[in-house]
C-alpha cells in the first residue's frame, strides 16, 4: 500500500474507480487491513492502559490535543479541502462510506455488503427496505456496546430503539407498558389525534399530492 500511496493523484483516482483492480489485488489488501486491524487493537489497549493515568496527566493531554486542534483547525480543513477536490461526488461519498466502515466497525464494504445480502438487503429487526429510512436510507451496522462485537444490520429507528434498550436498565419492560396503558386522553379528558392519523393524513403545513 506503500506504493500505491506514492501514485500521481490521477493514477490513484483511476484506481479508486477500477474496482477490477481491487479484485486483482484483494490479497494483498487484505493484508494490510489484517495489519491495520492488529494496530487498531495495539491502540485500543494503550488507550486502556493509558486510563492508570493520574486525572491531573489524563488532563493534560486533554488540554494539549484541544490546543492542538484549535491551532490546526483551518490548516486540516484546506487539507481536507485539496483532497476532496480529486474526486466526484460519487467518488468522495464511497470513500468515505469505506473508511467510516473500517474504522467504526472494522468492517470491509464487501463484508457490509455481504451481511447486506444475508438479510436479503432489509432491517433485521422491522424487515424495512435497504435505502427507504434515514438520512442517506442505508441500513446501520448494530454492535455490542459492551464487547464491541458486530450483530448485524438495522435501519436508524431499530438501532436507535435497540440501544436504549441495552443501555436503559428497563427501558424495554417500561416500553411495552407505556405502549399497552398510556393514553393522552386519561390525562386530557378528550381524545386528541395526531397530523398523520386525522383526514386526509397529511400535516397542515405540508402540501398533499
Amino acid at each position: 500500500m506503500r506504493e500505491y500511496s506514492k501514485l500521481p493523484d490521477a493514477h490513484r483516482k483511476k484506481l479508486l474507480r477500477d474496482r477490477a483492480y481491487r479484485a486483482a489485488n484483494l490479497e494483498r489488501i487484505q493484508e494490510y487491513d489484517r495489519k491495520r486491524a492488529h494496530l487498531r487493537e495495539r491502540k485500543a489497549y494503550n488507550w486502556a492502559f493509558g486510563k492508570l493515568r493520574t486525572p491531573a496527566q489524563r488532563q493534560s493531554k486533554l488540554d494539549y490535543d484541544r490546543d492542538y486542534h484549535v491551532k490546526h483547525r483551518e490548516q486540516a480543513r484546506q487539507k481536507l479541502a485539496r483532497r476532496k477536490a480529486q474526486f466526484t461526488k460519487e467518488e468522495w461519498s464511497e470513500i468515505q462510506s469505506r473508511y467510516g466502515l473500517k474504522h467504526r466497525h472494522g468492517l470491509t464494504i464487501e463484508q457490509y455488503e455481504k451481511l447486506l445480502a444475508h438479510q436479503d438487503h432489509k432491517c433485521a429487526l422491522c424487515l424495512v427496505e435497504h435505502g427507504s429510512v434515514g438520512v442517506n436510507g442505508k441500513l446501520h451496522v448494530d454492535h455490542n456496546h459492551q464487547t464491541g462485537r458486530n450483530r448485524g444490520l438495522l435501519c436508524l429507528r431499530c438501532n436507535g430503539a435497540l440501544e436504549r434498550a441495552e443501555s436503559i436498565p428497563g427501558w424495554l419492560e417500561r416500553a411495552i407498558i407505556y405502549l399497552r396503558t398510556v393514553d393522552a386522553a386519561n390525562v386530557l379528558g378528550v381524545v386528541t389525534t395526531s397530523f398523520n392519523q386525522r383526514e386526509g393524513g397529511s400535516h397542515p403545513r405540508r402540501k398533499s399530492t
